[in-house]
């Protein structure tokens, strides 16, 4: 088994997720403080610790030399400043210091990820200094700067930092802060903060070629479109990052006062249910399923179909946000938390999407294994008319496999075009 040496060396420090984050508990003032004081040490401050533990130790071996005196002399500058912390606050005085972060809200695995904080105030930018959250070991700083500059249309002064991961997850890390740094800088003042570093980390979608039909073979009888009729009004609901403009309803907009559109029932269009099967084990086979799951949903709605039902392990998503990039968003934040299990349940998946199958003519099932309760559910599927599209991801063989279902291996996912 090959060692992951980089994870390895954070094996004690918990990754810092939005869901780890909603059950943890608050610290008491008291670490608060002691945690706040580790961290403004500056890069001098932590060489100078670690001397003057050196000398410390020395000083005991040693004392009538001089140096308990050279560890007197350090251990002073450390005492004098942080004495004077208090004195250089930022957020006090008639004209306070305040630190934004602007970045956006999700970024796709391996991909540059590029957030800035600016900071409105009057201090000089040479006596500031700006620390981004500690990461988790999959995630990396590839361009930073402990200082601040001045940019043109920009108010105030701003430092921009390019962070990198290597894997999906829905992340919070905290906020960048900004202090001021004191005489002999080995410590900053205390800190102001931005706004806590919150980013979904998504699977990049596999490329993914969905063809027209489902050939009969082996017995089944080829599927055929579910079209035909007008479009009917379905409802009216709020209005989403992606909608389009024209179906705005000026009615319901001028009566609650918040954007509202319309939504259709359109039988001419194909609309589509996306099964993704959590059982597995973390892995290459694992991360190269979740990517052509988000390929698939990306060529449904790219291509024009409507994606009704998403199901990832026991969660189903109704995808009410119709077609287009707003609901490709929610299935990316979806497979974003994805995770490994050990069980899966072929009749209790069918009994979870049964209700919203009246419409729907296609069905994707994409999964990490076959077996007779797979098979058992995709004939099921079959027998209502609705054939589905299987694809079986694993880098070993799979064995014998249905007409409708193909064997992928992760390097195709990785490297080449999937067709389904």
């Amino acid at each position: 088994m090959k060692l992951d040496w980089e994870r390895l060396n954070h094996v004690l420090i918990p990754v810092p997720t939005a869901a780890r984050q909603r059950t943890a508990k608050p610290l008491s003032k008291t670490v608060v403080r002691l945690v706040d004081l580790a961290f403004s040490l500056t890069a001098k401050g932590q060489v100078m610790l670690v001397s003057a533990s050196l000398l410390g130790a020395l000083s005991i071996a040693l004392p009538a030399s001089r140096v308990p005196y050279l560890f007197g002399l350090v251990l002073g500058l450390f005492v004098v400043s942080i004495a004077l912390r208090g004195a250089f606050r930022l957020d006090r005085g008639a004209s306070p210091s305040r630190a934004t972060l602007v970045q956006p809200a999700r970024v796709t695995v391996g991909e540059p990820l590029t957030v800035r904080v600016t900071v409105k105030t009057d201090e000089a930018k040479e006596s500031l200094s700006v620390r981004g959250p500690f990461l988790p070991w999959f995630a990396r700083y590839e361009d930073r700067s402990d200082g601040l500059r001045e940019e043109r249309g920009t108010p105030g002064l701003s430092a921009t930092f390019t962070v990198r991961f290597s894997r999906r997850q829905d992340l919070f890390l905290g906020p960048f802060s900004v202090q001021k740094r004191l005489p002999f800088d080995l410590v900053g003042g205390p800190a102001i903060t931005t706004a806590p570093f919150r980013i979904k980390v998504v699977p990049r979608p596999a490329k993914v070629r969905l063809e027209s039909g489902v050939t009969a073979r082996e017995g089944i009888t080829t599927r055929g479109s579910r079209r035909g009729g007008l479009r009917d009004l379905a409802g009216v609901r709020e209005y989403r990052p992606g909608d389009r403009v024209r179906d705005l309803d000026a009615r319901t907009w001028a009566r609650t006062g918040t954007p509202h559109v319309r939504e259709y029932d359109d039988p001419e269009v194909t609309r589509t249910v996306l099964l993704f099967d959590t059982e597995g084990v973390e892995g290459e086979a694992f991360e190269a399923a979740v990517s052509l799951a988000a390929g698939v949903a990306d060529a449904t709605l790219e291509g024009g179909p409507a994606l009704d039902l998403f199901v990832v392990g026991d969660a189903v998503h109704r995808l009410d946000a119709g077609r287009g990039r707003a609901a490709l968003s929610l299935v990316l934040d979806a497979l974003s938390v994805a995770e490994p299990t050990r069980t899966f349940d072929g009749r209790a998946l069918l009994a979870r999407v049964t209700p919203f199958l009246g419409n729907v003519s296609d069905v994707v099932f994409v999964t990490t294994r076959w077996d007779d309760a797979r098979a058992e559910m995709a004939e099921t599927l079959a027998r209502r008319g609705l054939v589905p599209r299987v694809a079986v991801v694993a880098d070993t063989s799979t064995g014998p496999l249905p007409a409708y279902a193909r064997a992928v291996l992760p390097s195709a996912v990785r490297e080449g075009t999937v067709v389904l």
